[in-house]
């Protein structure tokens, strides 16, 4: 289980680290701090990562495998069902030139997404993953651009980062 956790884990921390920069870019600040706020979030992106990293070299036991071996279908089908959606969505923003509802609406279908893993791999804090992206998205829709997007992104990394972090505590 340490190995599927870990992996979940640094991928939320890849993924949160892009939605951090995706904001800190919507912020349209002054070159440096732009540059020193996005060298910050890499430099914690790395951090979790090499503890994640740590976690996630121990070896898998074969139970593991086996588990990873049976699930991998399901988890697989639930990615491609999240790519399938979020491409529609884009499309449909542009469609509708609403180009700012394109960040609320990705991250309104990665938090829906949990909802099915939670299930998948039996680890319920992914429900409230689910709960805080969605609520987070609909709070942000209340917002005008480009609050609404700079919001969305930089709550999205948060939660994130949170995930990755809750994650890697001791059982």
């Amino acid at each position: 289980m340490i190995w599927g956790m870990a992996t979940g884990a640094i991928f939320m921390t890849v993924f949160g680290v892009v939605w951090m920069l995706w904001g800190i870019r919507l912020l349209r600040l002054p070159a440096r701090l732009t540059l020193a706020l996005s060298l910050a979030a890499i430099v914690v992106a790395a951090s979790l990562l090499a503890a994640e990293l740590t976690r996630w070299a121990q070896p898998s036991t074969a139970g593991e495998q086996i588990r990873w071996h049976n699930v991998r279908p399901r988890f697989l089908l639930i990615d491609l069902l999240q790519f399938a959606a979020i491409s529609l969505a884009v499309s449909l923003c542009f469609r509708w030139r609403r180009r700012d509802l394109v960040p609320v609406a990705i991250s309104l279908i990665v938090g829906v997404h949990f909802i099915p893993l939670a299930g998948l791999f039996g680890f319920s804090p992914y429900y409230a993953v689910a709960a805080a992206m969605i609520l987070l998205n609909l709070c942000a829709l209340m917002l005008h651009s480009p609050v609404r997007e700079v919001t969305c992104c930089i709550g999205t990394g948060c939660i994130l980062w949170l995930a990755s972090i809750f994650v890697l505590l001791p059982s």
